[in-house]
């Protein structure tokens, strides 16, 4: 019994030290990414594309610390959900939704993973990140969108990042936010971890409201 326990121990402590990140800092997530509807409108017809889009710096600025993304760029995820009858329960969308782009790259999702994400991969450049996405609705109903992106690969002489930091501060302008269509949430989505959308002030800043007629 001894002998099986020092040899787990040694098997780990090698695992480790094959596998285990140096010493590196946690960067709180933070960043600023602000999207543009470019179509807004009050409702949309089938097939119609609504697009969005973003330019923004490769430089970011976290609690007075400062980190650049690199030429690799980042990831921009949008989630779909149709909203319930009862306004308060999103149900998963993405297969309401086609997706295309003419700046940024489509990711295909992961099998089992969020049936309401779409990915889509953006590259910087000259010291500017940018993306444009157009998702187009192929069934009639009460949608919610939500935008969210994070960084890939950063670097900073100053100190090492153990895991990229998502791009927290995102805002999405051209479109009304849900708090300016009387929906302030939290929403119910039955395969978020704790069930629900949001739980954190302002995060209806960068989510909108889609009618599709």
């Amino acid at each position: 019994m001894h002998r099986t326990v020092l040899l787990l121990l040694g098997m780990a402590l090698l695992f480790c030290n094959l596998t285990c990140p140096d010493e590196c800092d946690f960067f709180p997530s933070g960043g600023q990414l602000t999207v543009q509807l470019e179509n807004p409108a009050d409702g949309y017809d089938l097939g119609e594309t609504i697009w969005l889009s973003a330019d923004f710096s490769t430089l970011q600025s976290v609690d007075g610390r400062e980190y650049t993304i690199t030429d690799n760029g980042g990831l921009v995820v949008t989630q779909l959900f149709r909203l319930a009858a009862d306004s308060m329960t999103l149900l998963p969308a993405r297969t309401a939704f086609r997706t295309q782009t003419t700046e940024g790259e489509i990711v295909d999702a992961e099998d089992g993973g969020d049936p309401a994400a779409l990915y889509l991969r953006y590259t910087c450049s000259g010291g500017r990140c940018a993306f444009r996405q157009g998702v187009v609705p192929d069934s009639t109903g009460l949608y919610i969108l939500q935008i969210t992106g994070s960084a890939i690969d950063e670097v900073n002489s100053a100190f090492h990042i153990c895991y990229p930091p998502a791009l927290r501060n995102t805002t999405l302008e051209g479109g009304g936010n849900l708090a300016e269509n009387g929906l302030a949430g939290p929403f119910n989505y039955p395969r978020a971890q704790g069930g629900f959308f949001w739980s954190e002030p302002g995060a209806e800043q960068n989510s909108f409201l889609i009618r599709v007629e």
